[in-house]
C-alpha cells in the first residue's frame, strides 16, 4: 500500500479551491489503495477535507487508512467522515 504524505501541500490544508487544485495534482498520481499520513500537518480544514478525502475514499471502497493525525486533525477527519457516509481508520502512527 502506498503512502501519500499530505504535509508535501503543507501544514495548513485549509480551503475548498485549494482542496479542489490539490486533488487535480493527486488525482494524477493516484493509485489506490493509498494511506493518508499527516504527519507535519498541523491544520486541516472541513472544506478542503470533502474535496480531498471524500473522493479518495470514494476510489477505495469508501475507506480511508490515515496515519500520523494529531489530535484536531483526526476530529476533522472524523467529522467530514461521518457526513460524507466513509470508513476511516487510524493505522499505526510511526
Amino acid at each position: 500500500m502506498k503512502t501519500l504524505n499530505m504535509n508535501k501541500y503543507g501544514s495548513v490544508l485549509t480551503g475548498r479551491e485549494f482542496g479542489k487544485d490539490i486533488m487535480k495534482r493527486i488525482d494524477e498520481e493516484l493509485e489506490p489503495p493509498v494511506v493518508l499520513n499527516f504527519r507535519g500537518v498541523d491544520s486541516l480544514g472541513s472544506s478542503f477535507a470533502d474535496e480531498v478525502l471524500i473522493p479518495i475514499a470514494k476510489k477505495q471502497g469508501n475507506s480511508l487508512q490515515i496515519c500520523n493525525a494529531t489530535t484536531p486533525v483526526w476530529v476533522c477527519i472524523k467529522d467530514v467522515a461521518q457526513d460524507g457516509g466513509i470508513e476511516v481508520k487510524r493505522g499505526d502512527d510511526e
